[in-house]
């Protein structure tokens, strides 16, 4: 079990990570089931240079997440990075989302619903699934290979929420209005019963 751990961490690393605050939110992104962010991004000029670095990011939809520190709090810094920021958005059309430590470290469970609804606004589906019986990853689930085959890959670009009644079906009811209250762009239930719940 300890080797298991071992390498599912190392599969986890990542080079050109500048912080141990990039780490975490990187990190508590993926363990949440989100589509994994490209690190150290490079935005370059016309001759190829770099010009800036995104922290962390999407480049497809071009949506950035970036971590500030405390010291991101000094005056000069903070005009820096407004002024990169605002740069980026305007010539290049980035979006910002900016993350500081209250978020990261003690509310993490809403930081991670504003990611979601940044990632969604920039064009990533979020799926809701209510199932019956157990919670299955959902690229065991039929829905799950479908998608795939049209690209739509977890942890690449979707997100799936995941709601299970683990046999129970009196509890669907509760569940598809937890569904329904994230927003997603669509829920899907994969028997009848789910289904009837989700138009109850």
């Amino acid at each position: 079990q300890c080797r298991e751990d071992a390498l599912q961490g190392a599969r986890l690393v990542r080079e050109r990570v500048d912080s141990v605050p990039e780490t975490a939110l990187r990190l508590l992104m993926v363990l949440a089931g989100l589509p994994e962010p490209q690190v150290d991004i490079p935005i370059r000029e016309a001759d190829g240079n770099i010009r800036f670095r995104i922290d962390l990011g999407f480049e497809e939809v071009k949506l950035a997440i970036e971590y500030d520190g405390r010291w991101h709090d000094a005056e000069d810094q903070r005009e820096h990075d407004e002024s990169r920021r605002t740069e980026l958005s305007t010539t290049e059309g980035w979006t910002f989302v900016v993350v500081k430590a209250d978020e990261l470290y003690e509310q993490p469970e809403q930081l991670l619903e504003r990611l979601v609804s940044e990632l969604q606004a920039q064009g990533i589906p979020r799926i809701g699934l209510l199932l019956n019986g157990s919670p299955v990853l959902p690229r065991d689930l039929e829905i799950g290979r479908e998608l795939a085959g049209l690209g739509y890959v977890e942890g690449r670009n979707v997100i799936y929420e995941v709601r299970a009644a683990q046999g129970d079906l009196s509890r669907l009811p509760k569940l598809a209005r937890e569904l329904v209250a994230m927003k997603p762009d669509v829920i899907v239930g994969t028997a009848a019963p789910a289904a009837a719940a989700l138009f109850g």
